[in-house]
C-alpha cells in the first residue's frame, strides 16, 4: 500500500479513527492492539502492544486478553472499515458459554469477525508458543458457534460481502474511498450543511427543508453555534429557575416541549442525534469536522478555499463551477439536492 493502513486517509481523518469512532458507539471499551509498540492519539482508547508479533490477529487478541481483564473480546481489523458494530455487539453480548462465535460467508468461516471467551487464552498461548498463528484452525478447534451471515438479515439486512470488505491494495482503497460516508456512527443518516460565514446556510437551508417534507422525509435539525448559548429569556420563570441551581429544565407546552441542560462540555454529535427520535434524516448548520457526510456551499465572491475534501462530500453547491469529483449544483437546484438526499438516505448503513 505505501502506508500503513491505519493512517489511510479517509473523509477527515484516517481508516482507523473512522472505525474506531465507530466501535466506540457500541462498545464501552475499545482496545486497540499493535505488532508494534506506536504511539496514537486516541486517549478514550486502551493501546497494547503484542507479545508474539508475528503472529497475526491471533497475536492481537492474545494481547488484549492480556492487558485486561475483559471475559469476552469482539475481534476485528483495521483494514475492514465496513463490518458492523451494532452485529459485533449482538454476536458479543449472545455469547453465553459458548468458547466464541464466528460468522461464516458462502461457506468460509470469517475469522476477524468474531467474539472469543477468555477460557481460550491457555489454547491460544499454546498454539502462538507452537507457531500456529492461523485464526481460522484455532476457531475450528476450539468449537466455537458459527453461524451463517446469510440468515442474520434481521440483525444486519445488508451484503456479507460489504460486512467483511478487506482493504487490501490501492485498488480496494480507491473502490472504498467514495463509500465511506455511506458509514455512520449513527442509527440515524447525518448531513453536516457546512460553508464560511456569510455564505448563506440557514438560506439554503430553508429552501430545502420544505423540498425534503415534501417527499416524505422527517427531519430533525441541530444548528453548532460556537459562542455562549443562552436559551433562556432572562427575568422568565424558567431563566430564574435555571439560575437557582436547577441542571435540567423542561418547558413544556400544548405544541412544543423544550428541555433544557447544563453541561461543562460540550455535547457530542453523536450524542445529540441519540436522543432526536421520530426522523429519518437528521441534517445540521455547521459541524465541518469529523466523520459526517457534508454538503458544502461555496460563493466564489467570497474568495476563500474549499473546507472539505471530495471523500467526505455528498455535493457542492456553488454559484460558480469548481472542478470536484462529486456532483456541484447551482444554489436555485434544490429538488436535484433533494434527490441526491433521498439516494444518501437509501444507501446509508447505520451501526
Amino acid at each position: 500500500m505505501g502506508v500503513e493502513k491505519a493512517d489511510l486517509p479517509v473523509m477527515r481523518g484516517t481508516m482507523l479513527g473512522f472505525i474506531l469512532g465507530r466501535y466506540r458507539q457500541a462498545f464501552s471499551r475499545v482496545i486497540l492492539s499493535c505488532d508494534k509498540p506506536r504511539a496514537f492519539d486516541f486517549p478514550d482508547v486502551t493501546q497494547v502492544a503484542d507479545e508474539y508479533p508475528d503472529g497475526g490477529p491471533m497475536s492481537g487478541l492474545h494481547a488484549a486478553f492480556c492487558k485486561s481483564d475483559a471475559a469476552h473480546i469482539f475481534l476485528t481489523a483495521v483494514d475492514m472499515p465496513f463490518s458492523s458494530p451494532k452485529l459485533a455487539a449482538w454476536l458479543y453480548d449472545g455469547i453465553g458459554g459458548a468458547s466464541g462465535r464466528a460468522l461464516s460467508h458462502k461457506g468460509f468461516i470469517q475469522p476477524i469477525f468474531s467474539v472469543f471467551s477468555r477460557s481460550v487464552l491457555p489454547e491460544m498461548e499454546r498454539c502462538l508458543r507452537a507457531g500456529k498463528t492461523s485464526l481460522y484452525r484455532f476457531i475450528q478447534s476450539i468449537d466455537a458457534e458459527i453461524l451463517e451471515a446469510e440468515a442474520l438479515a434481521a440483525r444486519h439486512p445488508y451484503a456479507p460481502e460489504d460486512l467483511f470488505f478487506n482493504i487490501n491494495n490501492p485498488a480496494d482503497y480507491e473502490n472504498a474511498l467514495p463509500l465511506f460516508k455511506y458509514y455512520g456512527e449513527t442509527e440515524k443518516p447525518v448531513l453536516c450543511v457546512v460553508a464560511e460565514s456569510g455564505t448563506g446556510k440557514t438560506t439554503y437551508l430553508e429552501r430545502l427543508i420544505p423540498e425534503l417534507k415534501g417527499r416524505g422525509i422527517r427531519l430533525g435539525v441541530v444548528k453548532h453555534d460556537a459562542h455562549r448559548l443562552e436559551i433562556d429569556v432572562p427575568g422568565k420563570d424558567s431563566w430564574r429557575i435555571t439560575q437557582a441551581g436547577a441542571d435540567v429544565v423542561a418547558l413544556s407546552g400544548p405544541e412544543k416541549t423544550a428541555i433544557i441542560e447544563q453541561h461543562e462540555q460540550p455535547m457530542s454529535l453523536n450524542t445529540l442525534v441519540g436522543r432526536m427520535s421520530g426522523v429519518d434524516l437528521i441534517l445540521t448548520e455547521g459541524y465541518k469536522r469529523g466523520f459526517k457526510p457534508k454538503i458544502e456551499l461555496y460563493r466564489a465572491a467570497l474568495g476563500r478555499a474549499a473546507l472539505c475534501t471530495d471523500s467526505e462530500l455528498l455535493a457542492v453547491v456553488s454559484d460558480d463551477n469548481p472542478a470536484r469529483e462529486v456532483p456541484v449544483l447551482p444554489f436555485a437546484a434544490i429538488a436535484a439536492m433533494a434527490d441526491l438526499i433521498e439516494s444518501f438516505v437509501t444507501k446509508f448503513r447505520p451501526l
